[in-house]
């Protein structure tokens, strides 16, 4: 006799969970486009999207919301009610305001034009030391080269008027931390000063303290 065949495991990515995880997608620096689907789009049953008006419209806006999974949304309301008296009610009617009438799309839009600014300044600027980035995204990482240690390099940046964050701040504890730092690019700082400050940066990084070159 032949043996039966075996029947196959449902291959599909949400099909079959060992843990009943959920899953919390934070869409406060996600760019306005992108070539891949968000979390929420595949998996929302269980995928909480949170964004902030702080990030994406005006600073001056101290407005977040969320998105529950299905059938969730009594848990979040009880959530919110819980850990939050009352937002004012004149922030709330300005948000729902942009938000209804498309400013808020608009603000956006011009948000990421002033984004995109800066970080082509920082591609002209610091090219040479390969800046990580992403598109859309207010923030770089950079690699630090031989001789800088990273608090060092925050120490001699901010002597210099410029602050930033090595990467040990952003680490879990124990964890393996990258050889780099963290440089913000507010849009409510002028472009000459982000241009002047990235100058600055350029000439710490090509040259290292003497003491600390290997």
């Amino acid at each position: 006799p032949t043996k039966p065949k075996s029947r196959q495991p449902d291959r599909g990515p949400w099909r079959r969970l060992t843990y009943n995880l959920q899953v919390v997608e934070d869409e406060c620096y996600a760019p306005t486009t992108r070539p891949y689907p968000g979390l929420r789009a595949l998996a929302p049953e269980r995928t909480w999207y949170i964004g902030s008006f702080s990030k994406t419209v005006s600073a001056s806006l101290r407005f977040g919301y969320a998105q529950s999974p299905v059938g969730q949304g009594e848990v979040a309301r009880l959530v919110v009610q819980h850990n939050y008296f009352a937002l004012p009610q004149p922030l709330s009617a300005l948000c729902l305001d942009l938000f209804t009438s498309g400013a808020a799309r608009a603000i956006r839009s011009a948000v990421q034009g002033e984004i995109t600014a800066r970080l082509a300044l920082v591609v002209d600027r610091l090219s040479d030391f390969g800046p990580k980035l992403q598109p859309g995204v207010p923030f770089v990482w950079l690699h630090l080269p031989q001789g800088w240690r990273a608090s060092s390099f925050a120490r001699h940046a901010e002597e210099a008027g410029v602050l930033l964050r090595s990467a040990d701040q952003y680490a879990l504890i124990s964890s393996r931390v990258p050889h780099a730092v963290r440089l913000a690019l507010p849009c409510d700082v002028p472009l000459a000063q982000i241009e002047a400050s990235l100058a600055s940066l350029a000439r710490l990084l090509a040259k290292p303290p003497s003491d600390m070159a290997f």
